[in-house]
């Protein structure tokens, strides 16, 4: 499988998230997010509607998905906020719930043969508003959005 454009974001090594390319064989995504994945969704459009089909995928550690009371917590991997404010965005059912600690790989959505899209670049705007700390007065329209 060719490189297709994805968002990186280790909360480690700032240094090394951002835009990039990533092979998405399993194998690749295993070495970036430090072993085996899980990997969710998100649905709202830039319209602040929402579609059935998964629009974004994150591809995180297995362990690297947790819910905030859950006690079995990996203390290894730290809390990812970049991701995790992304997920909130494209998932309103998770905001305030699910956050994601290691490294979180953003895809776009999955084809109709079940391969993962270029992450679309709306997705990599919000991200960029979070890294620059821009997405309060960038979207302060979603804060009177019920979640």
């Amino acid at each position: 499988m060719p490189e297709i454009a994805a968002i990186l974001i280790d909360p480690t090594r700032p240094d090394r998230s951002g835009a990039t390319r990533i092979n998405t064989t399993l194998e690749h995504l295993r070495h970036h997010v430090g072993g085996d994945i899980e990997t969710v969704y998100g649905y709202r459009r830039p319209d602040n509607t929402e579609t059935e089909a998964p629009r974004v995928t994150f591809i995180c550690n297995e362990n690297g998905k947790c819910l905030l009371d859950d006690h079995g917590r990996p203390t290894r991997l730290a809390l990812n906020a970049h991701a995790t404010g992304l997920y909130w965005h494209y998932n309103a059912l998770v905001f305030g719930e699910d956050v994601f600690v290691g490294t979180v790989l953003v895809f776009g959505g999955i084809d109709d043969d079940g391969e993962m899209l270029p992450v679309p670049q709306d997705v990599v705007d919000v991200h960029t508003s979070l890294v620059n700390c821009t997405y309060a007065e960038q979207y302060s329209y979603l804060a009177t959005t019920a979640h």
